[in-house]
């Protein structure tokens, strides 16, 4: 376009960055910086020319896209207002320009839509401070100049670029919009809680909503021991991804409000857990943080331990860690020492996977571990894969998963490493030959969300790509293996973040509202046709916890009481008082022997001598004598939904 009217073509820059953009005018096909017109603008992401005012000069509009005095994109404020500088004799000025109101401009185009003779503007409306779901604007043109009340809105979302022309023939000019994003984000959006029913079936009659801030991942735990379970969930605030808080729902007789909420404070939270990391009685949190998206080098506080106290959680007294960019921490005994340690991925290129191992207090971070290629790891789930009794790492990458087999020295290196995409790591027997398997959620990979989540199926040869099952899924971010129904196969839950749309079917675009898939497990197998859809709204991740035992998954999980110094009294009888659940149990053992040292190798009696044991209350002990005794129970949790309570153990003694 020819600004100056020299008759040559001239360079008009909508420049994103900073508060300038540039025209650079054409001398003899040359371009110079001292002939470059520089014009107020904010984060301009369009320019369109023409002789809007008919008075022979070129005319300049640019989209303006955002406002920031921090300069930090992340805190800008959209709703401001784009400009239309006016040509002139004297060239182009601040105080000869129109101010034309937009909502996070985007793409612009000029053209006479209407056949009237002057030359209209169409603006493409991107989003305000949380909605894509905003109208794009055409300013008709007059003798009077544009106007705010001499608009017509195109209800479309998320609008970025357009195009006028006459697509179908008719003699008359049309407009294409290209939409990139609908709904919302960055705003208070719900998840969603489904309850289970006993069929386990899932239904949106049978769901609460629970606010959040774009939130990341939930844990549960009955964290002020009143017997209900609450909520916990990590609010990330994608669109801004830096202070944010962890909201905690609390329960009151399974009733959840916005009213009852406490806040923790988290930096770009990513993930939340809670465990008694110091043994005293309180449950700690533990929060994963990560730095701001568009300052990876900021210095920042790394990820918290909110320690646990009769007076809750003191945001001074925490602990940080200094991890950098991680999914949630898994929190296990990894070196069989009795005490829980923390076990973080690296999502930087350059960082390594981290373990801080616990000694039952609050010093953690005084011994570490560091694992070998490990940079860009996602959450890790641990199990003991290879049934030898030790604990192993898969770890969730981009690329590719990795697997550390633990060794009798603890220590983890040359990882078994499998070429596949995971977005999280998922363990359970998702096919029921009692191996583990792993669950690798498809995210996105070549600018597709929607594909194939694999599962990588466990047998006594390891793992290998050629034996897995696939299992078709939108944007997978997180998985559960559970047997929802109780029909005793196990059933596979999706977590689904967005769809792909399609541009050869009406309405069929990509979308964050999309469905979670639970596929139900069967003698048969899965099937895409046996597979049940969950409404959701962008998903990301999961409870960061698997279901089941930690060593095996198996929904069975043992107490063995401290040593009793009995004196040679002999016990008599066992009783107990439990809550129960439906298609739960208790069964307990006893054993006894003249030492310590010798009740270790002591064998496990039940009414019936070894391997047997009490299932019903208030049971005889019989042919069991020595110095010091101690009973174990195991709790049988079903499909792992509920659990035994065991409140009262009694032993009797001669």
């Amino acid at each position: 376009m020819d600004i100056d009217n020299n008759n040559s073509p001239d360079l008009i820059f909508a420049c994103e960055n900073g508060n300038s953009s540039f025209a650079y005018t054409n001398q003899n096909g040359l371009f110079s910086e001292t002939r470059r017109i520089s014009m107020e603008t904010y984060n301009a992401k369009d320019a369109v020319a023409a002789d809007f005012n008919k008075d022979g000069y070129v005319d300049i509009f640019f989209t303006n896209h955002q406002f920031s005095l921090t300069g930090n994109p992340n805190l800008a404020n959209r709703l401001i207002n784009s400009y239309l500088y006016f040509g002139s004799a004297n060239g182009f000025s601040k105080d000869n320009r129109q101010s034309i109101q937009t909502i996070g401009a985007w793409g612009a185009n000029a053209a006479d839509l209407n056949n009237d003779g002057w030359v209209d503007l169409l603006v493409c409306n991107f989003q305000e401070q949380y909605s894509y779901e905003v109208p794009s604007f055409i300013y008709w043109n007059g003798p009077g100049g544009f106007r705010q009340t001499n608009r017509t809105p195109l209800y479309e979302h998320g609008a970025q670029g357009n195009s006028i022309a006459d697509f179908n023939g008719d003699g008359f000019l049309d407009i294409l919009i290209c939409s990139m994003m609908g709904n919302s984000r960055g705003g208070y959006d719900p998840s969603y809680l489904y309850f289970g029913k006993p069929d386990g079936k899932f239904d949106i009659e049978h769901r609460v909503d629970l606010l959040g801030r774009e939130a990341y991942e939930q844990a549960f735990s009955d964290l002020d021991d009143d017997g209900d379970v609450d909520i916990l969930m990590v609010n990330r605030g994608e669109t801004t991804r830096l202070a944010n808080e962890v909201w905690i729902y609390w329960n009151e007789n399974n009733k959840f409000n916005t009213w009852n909420m406490s806040g923790l404070p988290s930096y770009n939270g990513l993930g939340v857990q809670v465990a008694d990391l110091d043994r005293n009685g309180y449950l700690d949190v533990i929060v994963s943080n990560g730095p701001p998206k568009n300052l990876p080098n900021k210095s920042f506080e790394g990820s918290y331990i909110y320690w646990g106290s009769k007076n809750g959680w003191t945001v001074t007294e925490r602990t940080e860690l200094p991890t950098k960019l991680t999914r949630s921490a898994t929190i296990c005994d990894i070196d069989n020492d009795g005490f829980l340690d923390l076990i973080f991925g690296n999502q930087y290129k350059n960082e390594l996977a981290i373990i801080f191992y616990g000694d039952g207090t609050k010093n953690y971070g005084n011994r570490t571990l560091q694992l070998p290629q490990s940079e860009g790891t996602g959450m890790p789930g641990v199990a003991d894969l290879n049934k030898d009794g030790l604990l192993d790492i898969a770890f969730a990458h981009n690329k590719h998963v990795l697997i550390y087999y633990g060794r009798d020295d603890k220590k983890f290196v040359d990882p078994v490493v499998l070429p596949l995409q995971a977005k999280t790591m998922t363990i359970g027997d998702v096919n029921n030959d009692g191996w583990l398997d792993l669950v690798c959620p498809f995210y996105k990979g070549g600018g597709k969300r929607s594909g194939y989540s694999t599962v990588l199926l466990g047998s006594k040869q390891g793992f290998d790509i050629d034996n897995s099952l696939k299992f078709y899924t939108d944007g997978g971010t997180g998985a559960l293996v559970c047997d929802f129904n109780r029909d005793g196969y196990s059933d596979v839950f999706f977590y689904c973040h967005r769809k792909d749309g399609s541009y050869n079917k009406i309405k069929d675009y990509g979308d964050h509202h999309t469905n979670s898939l639970l596929y139900w497990g069967s003698k048969e197998g899965f099937s895409d046709k046996n597979v049940q859809k969950l409404p959701s709204v962008g998903a990301h991740y999961d409870m960061g916890v698997d279901i089941g035992n930690i060593y095996n998954r198996k929904n069975l999980f043992r107490y063995t009481s401290s040593p009793y110094f009995c004196d040679n009294r002999n016990p008599v009888s066992i009783d107990w008082d439990a809550e129960v659940p439906a298609d739960t149990d208790l069964k307990f053992q006893v054993r006894a022997a003249e030492s310590q040292k010798t009740l270790k190798e002591s064998k496990w009696n039940g009414p019936k001598g070894p391997g047997t044991y009490f299932t019903k209350t208030d049971k005889t002990i019989s042919n069991l004598s020595g110095k010091w005794m101690q009973y174990r129970v195991v709790f049988n949790m079903g499909n792992g939904a509920d659990t035994p309570i065991l409140k009262k153990v009694e032993i009797k003694f001669n």
